[in-house]
């Protein structure tokens, strides 16, 4: 499963229970901390049941929620974004929104780590099933011995980053070459070199041309890309901390005020 099919599949998690309650989950970014404190619940009323998790760093953290760094994340008026150096606003993105827990996600975690959660430090190469068993196999990397080993559970989540460019995949020739006309305009976007096709060139440089409204800034008609807004618009806005903010944003060029 991932971080989509999971969701489609907790009934059917359920009704395995006792006989089905191992899971292994990969990655730390918020949506395993979803699946996380969406599987809590199992571990509460399965004493045998056991989560864990698979992390290169060998730990969980939370991300940073001061006053500041929650104003910046949703979008206040009150921090101008788009004065940060460019090298800061990733760094900021790094802090708040890239394989880190929210607060509230940590606490409820937390009180089940060590009893029946565990963390694994390693890098995972691949999994698989085995009918025989009924179960599956994940060979990881251990981050300390350099050794592969395989952990073994009835469920894999992989919460791995979905593919944000899968969307130029849908695009014909022509919406592309649009796509890149309009690109190439855009302050901060890096010069095409003649060894770079559309597509790789795209995905090294479109984040810079979001405008407000979560649009590619100059095309017609609007293309909405929420998922590439951070860079120009705040780090809340790809994700669904900020709802509110990114469907104001959106529909307001189409609703008058």
């Amino acid at each position: 499963m991932d971080g989509k099919t999971f969701w489609k599949k907790l009934s059917e998690i359920k009704e395995q229970l006792p006989r089905k309650n191992t899971f292994v989950v990969v990655g730390t970014g918020e949506t395993a901390a979803a699946v996380i404190v969406a599987l809590l619940p199992i571990l509460r009323e399965e004493r045998n049941a056991s989560i864990s998790v698979i992390s290169r760093r060998g730990y969980l953290s939370s991300r940073g929620e001061s006053y500041v760094e929650n104003a910046v994340f949703t979008g206040s008026p009150h921090v101008n974004w788009q004065n940060l150096p460019i090298e800061s606003r990733r760094e900021f993105i790094l802090r708040t929104d890239r394989s880190v827990f929210s607060v509230g996600a940590m606490q409820q975690i937390g009180a089940a780590q060590g009893r029946q959660l565990d963390i694994v430090m390693g890098d995972v190469r691949g999994y698989r099933y085995t009918p025989q068993t009924r179960e599956w196999s994940v060979e990881y990397r251990d981050s300390l011995t350099k050794t592969i080993k395989t952990a073994r559970s009835a469920y894999v989540i992989d919460t791995r980053s979905f593919n944000t460019y899968g969307f130029l995949d849908w695009m014909d020739d022509r919406s592309r070459m649009a796509l890149l006309e309009v690109a190439q305009r855009s302050p901060g976007r890096q010069p095409k070199s003649n060894d770079q096709n559309i597509l790789q060139w795209l995905e090294k440089n479109l984040e810079f041309c979001i405008d407000r409204d979560l649009s590619v800034s100059g095309l017609t008609p609007k293309l909405h890309l929420p998922m590439l807004s951070a860079i120009q618009q705040g780090p809340g806005l790809p994700n669904l901390s900020c709802l509110g903010s990114l469907a104001d944003r959106i529909l307001r060029p189409y609703v008058p005020i």
